[in-house]
């Protein structure tokens, strides 16, 4: 479906640009930071609506992690590694 809204010339906007800036950390964190939360709520009674709630806010603490990393770590790095200067090596 969203390759199609992509093919179509669909724009994502705003959110699909902010979405994008944090995938990557989202990648790297969402297993770690999600599943943290949904331990929490495996130890409650479970019903439909525990459970809906679980995932919702698994979802919503790794996006807020991958945030976090993109936000605190990898901007930083980018910016830092974007003023290293190389000199031309000898041959």
């Amino acid at each position: 479906v969203t390759a199609a809204l992509i093919l179509g010339g669909f724009s994502f906007g705003r959110a699909g640009a902010w979405l994008g800036a944090v995938s990557y950390p989202f990648y790297l964190m969402h297993l770690t930071a999600g599943g943290a939360v949904t331990v929490y709520f495996a130890g409650l009674e479970r019903n439909v609506w525990r459970d809906t709630l679980g995932v919702a806010a698994a979802l919503v603490f790794s996006l807020g992690v991958a945030w976090f990393l993109h936000r605190w770590i990898e901007l930083p790095c980018q910016r830092r590694s974007s003023a290293v200067r190389y000199r031309a090596g000898r041959r």
